[in-house]
Parts: C-alpha cells; structure tokens; sequence
C-alpha cells in the first residue's frame, strides 16, 4: 500500500508551484513559468493582437463551457450521486462543473487570458481563452 502522507504532501507540492507559476506574476517563478508556457504552448498563450477584448465575464463564460462537468470537486467525487445535506456547497458552477480558482487577464494584447480551475483532487488547471473573441485555445490538465 503506498504512503498516503507522501501522496498528500506530493500532490499539494505540484499544487503550489502550479498556482505560483500562474497566481504569481509578479515573481521571478511567475515570469519562468510564463516564459516557460509561452515557449511551450504557443498556440495557447498567443493571439493575433486587436484594439477590442471581450468582457471578462464573456470570456470566463467561454472557458466554464468549455471544461467537462465530470471534473467536480472532491465532495461531488466521491460518493458519486452529487452532494449531500450535510456537506458544503462548493465554488462549482451550476452546470455541475469545477470551482473557479482564479482567472488572470493578459497584460499584454498579444496573450491570452488564462482561467484556473480546481479538478476533482483540488489541483488547478488552465483554460486558455483568446480575449478578443472568446474562443477558447485550449486546456491543460493537471497530473
């Protein structure tokens, strides 16, 4: 049987430097990480350049449609028939989808917006929406 402590303390390990790459822009680990994806993902990170973004809550719309509903929160998770009267509610979208975490716009007018997601272990994933029209580039799964 494996070491459940190790798992735990591995899994919120990969967990904050995930966050730290996304949630910390203004940090030296949030510039590499940003660098990093933008080497990495082009195809997610960069748009063609316009005058005019969407709104946010357009953009944020586009990427919760965009995130399958099997993704729940660990309460929706484990039982698996959906909450109970006695647990809490949580962040999730009406849909039946994962928490939103966070949802960070571009400073620049040639990146794209990023929303984080908590997936059914509490770890954050990336959407990636292009902010000018609200198509979403894609996802990155947490593992």
């Amino acid at each position: 049987m494996p070491d459940i402590s190790i798992s735990i303390l591995a899994a919120s390990l990969a967990s904050n430097l995930f966050v730290d790459f996304f949630g910390s822009r203004d940090s030296s680990s949030g510039q590499l990480a940003e660098e990093w994806l933008d080497h990495r993902y082009p195809q997610l990170r960069f748009v063609e350049p316009a005058a005019q973004a969407m709104p946010p809550s357009v953009q944020l719309r586009a990427a919760i449609d965009a995130v399958p509903s099997v993704a729940r929160p660990r309460s929706d998770a484990t039982h698996g028939h959906g909450p109970h009267e006695h647990e809490q509610a949580t962040d999730a979208e009406p849909s039946g989808g994962p928490p939103v975490q966070e949802m960070i716009l571009p400073g620049d007018f040639r990146h794209s917006t990023t929303v984080l997601f908590l997936d059914e272990r509490g770890l954050p994933f990336p959407v990636f929406v292009d902010p000018h029209d609200a198509r979403v580039l894609g996802v990155l799964a947490s593992s």
